[in-house]
């Protein structure tokens, strides 16, 4: 009686950390012997939501990683092999740059409103007083900047985290 001979080694050869957009493409392998197609396939227990694989192309919906396989199905000649399985980790992406586009002075009673511009998610924009000024009583409340004396006060400003992009300040 003869059988089927095993294909040799199956191996994952794709990229295994990826940025937001969080889509890896293509999902590629080498080894197997046989003729048959590759497939390849989402295993439970990654820490991202939403692995997915469509045809050769990985996708998840948050951050995290997400396990994978590759199996090269059986042909005439060689039994299926199965890959062994490798983790793909889903990073967040750095915000563009955040800048204050505030008034740079303003007169007695000494209060500016604060505004910024870029960053790329959605997480809150909020704003500190960091030491070195001039002034007295610099003091951020919301988005409203005051002091209780003439003179300079520094501020930074932050965008948050969110679901896909890292902090900014």
């Amino acid at each position: 009686t003869f059988s089927k001979a095993n294909q040799a080694t199956l191996t994952i050869t794709s990229a295994t950390s990826v940025t937001y957009p969080y889509t890896l493409t293509p999902l590629t392998s080498t080894g197997g012997t046989g003729t048959g197609a590759t497939t390849y396939a989402v295993v439970a227990g990654g820490s991202a939501t939403g692995c997915s694989i469509t045809t050769t192309t990985l996708t998840a919906t948050s951050s995290g990683t997400c396990f994978i396989t590759a199996t090269k199905a059986t042909d005439t000649n060689y039994n299926a092999v199965t890959s062994a399985q490798v983790t793909v980790t889903f990073t967040k992406a750095n915000q563009a740059a955040l800048t204050i586009t505030s008034a740079t002075s303003g007169t007695y009673p000494y209060s500016i409103p604060l505004t910024s511009s870029g960053g790329t998610g959605t997480g809150a924009t909020t704003y500190s007083v960091v030491g070195g000024g001039t002034a007295s009583g610099c003091l951020v409340t919301g988005s409203t900047l005051t002091a209780t004396s003439f003179g300079t006060c520094f501020i930074t400003a932050t965008k948050a985290t969110d679901t896909n992009y890292n902090a900014v300040t």
